[in-house]
């Protein structure tokens, strides 16, 4: 069985091995693969890459992320694009009463409620707690929230996806 190109990519950055990229790797990689990110736009990579917030990327993670024909676009952000990102973190961190950089589900069920009023997202959506918390702990940190306004379509209004 033949190796897919996106596995011989993330096998040739997974330097130690682990099953994992580190964000040194990612860094190495983008420079390889893209033109050189900023400081900014690496940040957010990082926060669009890795899905769980666990501060590595798993291979599923790289596959989602190597996948999508515009994988380095995504990282290039316009004015108006890191303007929304930095109003989502705001509105994320103003729900983060403890300031643990993580929602747990009190924190999540009221921001959820108060998108719902607001009309930014719809109880229809596939918005719940346990689906969110990919990293199984019982919060939500600020990139799996992300991850869940990309996959319910939230954030492509702003060529976000």
């Amino acid at each position: 069985m033949s190796m897919t190109l996106g596995r011989h990519i993330f096998d040739k950055y997974d330097l130690d091995k682990d099953g994992t990229i580190s964000f040194d790797d990612l860094k190495v990689l983008c420079a390889e693969h893209c033109s050189e990110l900023t400081d900014r736009e690496f940040e957010w990579l990082k926060t669009y890459v890795d899905k769980d917030g666990d501060n590595s990327i798993s291979y599923a993670e790289f596959e989602q992320f190597w996948r999508k024909k515009n994988r380095f676009a995504n990282a290039k952000l316009n004015a108006k694009q890191l303007m929304i990102i930095d109003k989502i973190m705001e509105i994320f961190q103003a729900y983060d009463k403890d300031k643990s950089g993580e929602l747990d589900k009190n924190e999540f069920l009221r921001l959820k409620n108060d998108l719902v009023k607001a009309g930014l997202i719809q109880r229809t959506h596939a918005f719940e707690f346990d689906e969110i918390d990919l990293s199984k702990n019982g919060t939500i940190n600020f990139n799996e929230f992300i991850a869940c306004l990309i996959n319910i379509n939230i954030l492509s209004g702003v060529g976000i996806e």
